[in-house]
């Protein structure tokens, strides 16, 4: 025994001296990387503007460094500048992409800075794809942030975002107020970048506005401090509104000397929504100069350009000019055409249908982000594996001489198989406890720390809404912990039926006023066919377990304004319940894969709703128990299907 206790006392003293001999080491390296690190960083703001390819090489190699060099501190301002750069050139869906990534790890890392540039810049490609209910929400959200944590220059960028928003939907006297409120917040700061662009915002607006001679005053200001500050970006947007006030006072040439010196730094630097914005005002000019193969070149052009970078927003004026060429020109019938594709897709911006899409690639976003997730838990594995193997070892030996003392070898190996099933079940438990459980309690704190800090001012239907979510949070709470406490019972078989006749209408109604606010803030119609003369024979506490976990799938799946089915059906031996919605659907390989915790595949609602993916496997258990069998039918975007049977009141 004391022989054994010297070799693990000697083991442990020259594992701490190989970690004591690395740690200069390593911290000489941890400091080199740093320095190169912030190096890059810069780099990716510097050339955001006039060279994005090299902003985004420059972005490529710092995530590399701050992955390797495990720096992930740094990733969120990564992410975020690089969707920067991927926005100025008019790739939207990996500018969102970059956004997403940036607010994952800043929520990760507790960064609420991060976060704050996150939500704007989110809200800034909702803005540029005309979702302006989205828009102004995120950024709303990335106000109250850095209004929270006192950043100046986060709500600086907020400010100027709104503004943009408010100037788009030609409200000019919010989006003054929020430019003037911008520029007083940038000359605090002295962020003289950032008064230029707050500037010209402000020439944007007077010239929306009419006021042509002040739009133009700030304009010829702002080519002085855009060529200062060397921003090749600035210089293409001032050249632009210049060009544009001299067309409409009709000196076109002036004006296509503009536009063309603008057009050449939009293709130098790749800023694809300038770019588009020039090619319709260099059309307009030759349509007003009656040049009209020129006009339609540049117009179509316009339209190439916009669709490339997949934004409907430029192609509305650039078909309204094309549908008033042909007017022109005598050919009605193309006019037509081209006014109803400007109206079409000035319609489908603020439709249903394109809500639903943004939606959905929401959705896509936050499945990604949690392969990154199950990354991260990955590594804190290998990490604990790491010290979990030095405990066994010391363990194993402690056993050992236990063992040789009191029991035989067969006694320490069920103890070993038991421990090993023990920690398995306990790792499951605590992984789902860690990742699913977290975010209703802080989506409830989140709450209710707005409450206390706005109580004052709060009305009663703020104060009613606050407390809706808090219930609706809770009520997720007490789901899941059902469901958690559930399956934890059936691991250890403490699970005891009670089957009795039981009426499953009376117990749908109660399911489905749980659900009320789930369902009313979805806005959608759920159909109980259920008559009160079907009777089944089951565990009372099984079947509310079932229904409660059937219900939830489909809201949660379930676009706005849809529709939930809910069917039953007897026979001789059986009855038949099915519950089916009209939303995302799922897969063959899916549906495989819904009835296995380790293979399942968490897939969030639409509107990000998270799971545990025990709610089916539940289901399928306490149907089985109950003498029943579970099915799924099911297909992408065709809704779901989730049918039952369980003995009828016959077979009891």
């Amino acid at each position: 025994m004391i022989y054994t206790l010297r070799i693990l006392l000697i083991a442990a003293f020259f594992y701490n001296l190989n970690i004591a001999s690395s740690i200069d080491f390593e911290s000489e390296n941890f400091q080199a990387d740093t320095t190169l690190l912030k190096k890059y960083v810069e780099q990716i703001w510097k050339f955001r503007n006039n060279k994005p390819d090299t902003a985004i090489h420059f972005g490529e190699k710092a995530i590399e460094l701050a992955e390797n060099t495990k720096m992930k501190s740094y990733l969120p301002q990564i992410y975020n500048y690089l969707g920067v750069v991927y926005r100025n050139k008019g790739l939207y869906t990996k500018s969102i992409h970059n956004y997403n990534l940036a607010l994952h790890y800043a929520n990760t890392l507790k960064d609420s800075t991060q976060i704050g540039y996150a939500f704007n810049n989110i809200g800034g490609i909702y803005r540029l794809q005309g979702n302006y209910p989205l828009a102004f929400e995120y950024m709303f959200k990335a106000l109250r942030v850095f209004e929270r944590i006192e950043d100046k220059e986060g709500i600086g960028f907020c400010t100027i975002n709104i503004a943009i928003a408010y100037r788009k939907e030609k409200n000019y006297e919010k989006a003054l107020e929020y430019l003037r409120y911008t520029l007083k917040i940038r000359e605090e700061t002295g962020y003289k970048s950032g008064i230029a662009l707050t500037l010209n915002h402000i020439a944007v607006v007077y010239q929306d506005m009419g006021k042509y001679n002040a739009a133009m005053q700030q304009y010829k200001e702002l080519l002085k401090l855009y060529n200062e500050l060397d921003d090749e970006k600035g210089l293409a947007a001032a050249n632009s509104g210049i060009g544009a006030i001299h067309a409409i006072q009709k000196n076109y040439d002036e004006a296509l000397n503009r536009q063309s010196k603008a057009l050449e730094i939009c293709e130098r630097i790749q800023d694809k929504d300038t770019e588009i914005i020039v090619l319709n005002r260099i059309g307009e000019i030759y349509l007003e100069t009656n040049q009209f193969e020129k006009a339609l070149e540049y117009l179509h052009k316009s339209e190439r350009t916009s669709k490339e970078v997949q934004t409907d927003v430029g192609l509305i004026e650039t078909y309204r000019t094309i549908s008033v060429l042909y007017e022109r020109t005598g050919d009605f019938e193309s006019s037509l055409k081209y006014y109803k594709m400007q109206s079409a897709i000035s319609d489908s911006l603020f439709s249903e249908a394109n809500t639903k899409e943004i939606a959905r690639i929401q959705a896509d976003y936050d499945l990604e982000l949690r392969t990154f997730e199950n990354i991260n838990l990955q590594e804190k594995l290998d990490q604990q594996k790491i010290q979990n193997s030095l405990l066994l070892l010391i363990t194993f030996l402690v056993i050992i001489i236990i063992v040789i003392l009191y029991v035989r070898f067969r006694s320490m190996r069920k103890m070993k198989e038991k421990l090993a099933e023990s920690n398995q079940t306990k790792d499951l438990f605590f992984s789902i406890l860690a990742h699913d459980l977290r975010n209703p309690f802080s989506t409830a704190h989140g709450y209710l720390q707005m409450a206390l800090d706005d109580f004052d001012s709060l009305d009663k239907n703020d104060l009613k809404e606050v407390i809706t979510r808090v219930y609706e949070s809770s009520r997720k709470n007490l789901t899941l912990l059902e469901n958690l406490l559930d399956w934890a019972r059936t691991q250890r078989d403490q699970i005891q039926i009670m089957p009795k006749i039981i009426h499953p209408a009376d117990i749908m109604r109660d399911t489905i006023q749980l659900f009320k606010v789930s369902i009313h803030e979805k806005e959608l119609t759920v159909i109980n066919n259920l008559t009160d003369d079907l009777k089944c024979f089951c565990d009372e506490a099984m079947l509310r377990s079932i229904f409660r976990n059937l219900l939830n799938n489909s809201i949660k799946f379930s676009y706005e304004n849809g529709t939930i089915v809910i069917n039953g059906s007897t026979s001789e031996k059986f009855v038949e319940i099915s519950v089916k919605d009209n939303g995302i659907g799922m897969s063959k390989d899916l549906i495989e894969k819904q009835f296995n915790l380790s293979a399942n595949e968490m897939i969030p609602g639409t509107r990000n709703e998270k799971g545990t993916g025990l709610g089916l496997i539940l289901c399928k258990k306490f149907v089985e128990m109950n003498g029943g069998k579970i099915s799924i039918e099911s297909s992408p975007g065709a809704g779901t299907e989730v049918k039952i049977t369980l003995k009828s009141s016959s077979q009891q």
